[in-house]
């Protein structure tokens, strides 16, 4: 990602797949879309590494795949890299700030 950024209070990013369940995936139509459109639990890691978390109150990822995610795994490796409170945007979620 070209972009960095530092003293941001709350964060909503794309985390869309893993990359090794999207390579293990039965159904390989549309992958090189996939790939080449959407954020992987990888790339996100290594750009959130990027930049300075320090004021950041809390993570919340959006637009997870059902087929190419897992939304349990992409919070735990989240907040490992970061040590900040993940959220999972999905229907119904009202996040209080």
């Amino acid at each position: 990602m070209k972009y960095r950024f530092s003293d941001i209070d709350h964060i909503l990013i794309e985390c869309n797949y893993a990359e090794d369940i999207l390579l293990n995936a039965e159904d390989k139509q549309g992958l090189e879309r996939v790939v080449r459109s959407h954020m992987s639990l990888e790339n996100l890691k290594e750009t959130l590494k990027t930049w300075d978390l320090t004021n950041t109150k809390d993570i919340t990822l959006l637009h997870l795949s059902e087929r190419n995610g897992d939304k349990e795994l992409f919070k735990r490796e989240i907040e490992a890299t970061t040590g900040k409170m993940i959220n999972i945007a999905e229907k119904g979620v009202v996040l209080e700030w």
